[in-house]
């Protein structure tokens, strides 16, 4: 059976579950940087993204209805990437902010790890919500997360600048067919 990959937007009674994956060691690490958020910190952080769905968009990742993970979407005219610190990055020379989608990603759920599933809801994801908006999708891995530099290379994402920060790499995927 094909596992059907959905995204549920993030609603108010996802916060608890959000924060249950915080706590995990994987999304601790990586996600969370280390941080180790409260409840309070979750809601402090999301409840107002749920309440203003135009600057960032958030949704809980679905495999046959079972939430599993997260994804957040995000255009660069509004927030820059971890390690850009200003539009005159090198990565503005070759687009306009507008041009550009911030995503980051997290499977929570440790069975669905080295599964393809994460591929999967990353390919669905830009195919559903980010091709005919973006020319290209930028993601900011930690450069000691080996395992997420490798997973966003083998969907297509090419490191473009690890000079500006010592701590962030900077990763693009080209998206082909826009409109001009």
């Amino acid at each position: 059976m094909k596992e059907k990959i959905t995204f549920e937007p993030l609603l108010e009674e996802h916060l608890e579950l959000l924060h249950q994956w915080f706590q995990i060691p994987h999304v601790k690490e990586w996600y969370a940087r280390g941080e180790s958020f409260t409840h309070e910190m979750i809601v402090d952080k999301y409840l107002p993204r749920i309440k203003d769905q135009a600057s960032i968009l958030n949704f809980i990742i679905c495999v046959n209805g079972k939430p599993i993970g997260y994804i957040q979407l995000y255009c660069l005219s509004h927030y820059l990437p971890e390690g850009v610190s200003d539009r005159n990055h090198p990565l503005f020379e070759k687009y306009k902010p507008n041009e550009l989608a911030g995503i980051d990603i997290f499977i929570a759920d440790e069975q669905y790890l080295g599964t393809g599933i994460g591929s999967s809801a990353l390919s669905e994801f830009i195919n559903t919500y980010i091709k005919g908006k973006f020319k290209a999708v930028v993601s900011d891995p930690v450069k000691q997360n080996v395992r997420a530099i490798i997973f966003f290379e083998k969907n297509g994402f090419v490191k473009i600048d690890d000079h500006h920060d010592s701590y962030h790499l900077l990763m693009l995927y080209k998206i082909e067919c826009l409109h001009e």
